[in-house]
């Protein structure tokens, strides 16, 4: 896997390998989140066919929710105990990852994409579609992890580092190279794992 899947392209995989559709819909009833549809079509693509279940929204509101106030949905919801712990143990992770990334507590992130509706079905739904299946563990290969992502990751890990900001790389900058051509706030491209020495 050289991008990983989104929650549409799982679902449909769960379809293609046996998860009745009407199962699923049956399900996400119990979450008790409204505002959307599930739409199923099989396609071809580079020759591969498959299905591919859309999430759509009938709702304009999109509301950016908190790890909290997710924690509460699935919590009031009359999701099988089982698909319950599952979902929360998922979304804990993101949120762990999400304050680790914007140095802060899994209280106070929001989630603008995964807090959505749609994302909230996708991943809710895949752990129905596991539960139905009888499916307890799920592998993955490990994600490629290119050069170009790292030397970025690597930049707004040093811009962070001094607190400065550039609006490509997450809100942040690295530091530039005084006297040497470059302008002020500029990210200075160097070998991965180069430190910094000015």
């Amino acid at each position: 896997c050289f991008s990983g899947a989104s929650g549409d392209m799982l679902l449909g995989a769960l379809l293609d390998v046996g998860l009745e559709v009407e199962d699923l819909r049956t399900d996400l009833e119990r979450l008790a989140v409204s505002g959307y549809h599930l739409a199923e079509q099989q396609v071809t693509c580079n020759g591969l066919s498959g299905t591919h279940l859309r999430v759509d929204l009938t709702s304009e509101e999109r509301p950016a929710r908190t790890w909290p106030a997710i924690k509460r949905i699935l919590q009031d919801s009359d999701l099988d105990p089982s698909v319950k712990e599952r979902s929360l143990a998922v979304f804990q992770r993101i949120a762990e990852a999400e304050a680790k990334v914007h140095g802060t507590t899994i209280d106070r992130i929001h989630f603008h994409v995964i807090g959505a509706v749609d994302s909230l079905v996708d991943l809710v739904g895949f752990v129905c579609g596991l539960g139905r299946l009888g499916i307890s563990e799920v592998y993955s290969s490990p994600l490629t992890f290119h050069h170009d992502l790292q030397y970025r990751l690597w930049v707004w890990h040093q811009g962070t580092s001094l607190g400065q900001r550039h609006p490509h790389l997450g809100g942040r900058t690295a530091p530039s190279v005084g006297g040497q051509g470059h302008r002020p706030g500029r990210p200075v491209a160097r070998p991965w794992g180069t430190p910094w020495s000015d």
